[in-house]
């Protein structure tokens, strides 16, 4: 009896080897296939990469910024002035900029990108866009 457990044991182990064996060979190939598909797909992205850069695009990704209530209110704030010469400077009306420091609105892409720019001028230029937006907004 202890004869046939072993050998049922053996048998026992040797099927779970080969089964195991056979499912690491599936994953292989699978992971294979996977990594083919993978490079391919590098390499059609690439292609269209180099076709856009030849076309003149710009693939270098811009930074976030952050245009909730808050951050146009922190900016302006930061900024040193009113919403009033927020706006002249926006180029918006001033109700426009008192909805987006509500959160009623947001700011269109073409805004966002103005409040990009305000953000990486020198101390020097937005002085001077602050004092011309002043003299426009006061005479």
């Amino acid at each position: 009896m202890d004869a046939i457990k072993t050998q049922m044991g053996e048998l026992l182990e040797s099927m779970v080897r080969e089964a195991n064996s056979e499912a690491f060979k599936k994953y292989d190939r699978k992971l294979e296939r996977l990594q083919e598909l993978i490079s391919d797909l590098k390499e059609s992205v690439g292609m269209i990469q180099r076709q856009l850069r030849n076309a003149g695009v710009n693939l270098t990704p811009q930074p976030i910024i952050r245009t909730s209530s808050h951050d146009i209110r922190n900016l302006r704030k930061k900024l040193g002035i009113t919403q009033s010469v927020f706006a002249r400077i926006m180029h918006v009306n001033i109700s426009t900029v008192i909805r987006w420091e509500k959160n009623l609105v947001i700011p269109h892409a073409k805004h966002k990108n103005q409040i990009r720019t305000l953000k990486m001028m020198d101390s020097e230029e937005l002085k001077k866009l602050i004092q011309q937006a002043e003299t426009a907004l006061y005479e």
